[in-house]
């Protein structure tokens, strides 16, 4: 029922629509609507190719500037955990000096390759983003 009505409904309005909104009086000209357009000119076409070649130059910018983005976004996510390691052997140090002497030695030579294996991957990052 409530469909029937509707429809119903909408019927009534394009019907409306057809006769009132986009219906042309029989009295108007379109000869002179048609006739007061004026051709483009050459100006207004060099203007409309210089204006698509300025949006094509700002899209490749801007899919240039997502793609630094991205990779920036991508470096940073690789330094967040490159500095959740250094975190790590921070506290591997501080318990390090909490332990007795006879566990220190082989615990500074474990952290002290994970420190150099940590700086040279800094290093390597480093210099790829300023490279």
């Amino acid at each position: 029922m409530v469909e029937t009505s509707l429809d119903s409904n909408f019927d009534k309005l394009e019907l409306y629509l057809l006769r009132n909104i986009f219906n042309v009086p029989e009295n108007v000209k379109t000869e002179r609507v048609l006739s007061t357009a004026r051709p483009a000119s050459q100006s207004d076409i060099a203007e409309e190719q210089n204006l698509d070649a300025e949006i094509l130059q700002l899209r490749a910018e801007l899919a240039m500037g997502r793609s630094e983005a991205s990779m920036l976004d991508n470096h940073a996510a690789q330094l967040t955990a490159q500095l959740k390691r250094f975190d790590s052997v921070r506290d591997s140090i501080t318990k390090f000096t909490s332990e007795p002497e006879e566990f220190r030695i082989e615990e500074l030579l474990k952290l002290t390759d994970e420190l150099k294996q940590s700086a040279a991957y800094c290093e390597q990052k480093l210099l790829s983003v300023h490279g």
